[in-house]
């Protein structure tokens, strides 16, 4: 379990590099628009491309720590057992959106890799890296929620309690 913690860290630091270099791309894109009256073929499919790559592992991150806005007025009121429970139901949902990204995206990228797809624009950058990084937050994503499904599991069994996962899963 340590591992993938350990691993989504990883990726979430490396990816938080992403939103300033993305900013230094639109600013120089301005600039060159602006002060010498041309432009860049690239600067908005990378920005694009790098923004997509940052949402998918940025997310996974988010999720991992407990991140993510969500309307918890009903939860809050619930203990840490209950709350579990609710997201064992809920588990399911969640399980058929990482079988979409997953199985699918990872369809996808195979195709678009034999077939060396590349965005049709006129800087034409390879779009399969892209579509692999797709399935690869999938795979991500479905491991942290695999872990926390057994995280719930142990919470609902009395095995864990929800302080400590939140205290582990923060550092």
């Amino acid at each position: 379990m340590r591992f993938f913690d350990n691993l989504t860290d990883w990726v979430g630091k490396i990816v938080s590099f992403a939103c300033p270099l993305i900013m230094v791309i639109v600013l120089f894109e301005i600039l060159v628009r602006q002060v010498f009256a041309g432009g860049t073929i690239w600067a908005n499919d990378l920005t694009a491309m790098l923004f997509g790559a940052y949402s998918m592992l940025a997310g996974v991150y988010a999720f991992k720590n407990r991140a993510h806005v969500k309307v918890d007025l009903l939860t809050t009121r619930l203990g840490p057992r209950t709350n579990a429970v609710l997201d064992l139901f809920t588990s399911v949902f969640f399980f058929a959106f990482c079988y979409v990204i997953v199985w699918h995206g990872g369809i996808t990228a195979w195709e678009s890799f034999i077939n060396r797809e590349y965005l049709v624009t006129q800087w034409a950058p390879p779009l399969y890296p892209y579509k692999i990084l797709i399935a690869f937050s999938g795979v991500l994503i479905l491991i942290q929620g695999v872990l926390k499904f057994i995280r719930d599991v142990r919470i609902v069994a009395g095995r864990e309690k929800e302080r400590e996962w939140i205290r582990s899963s923060l550092h």
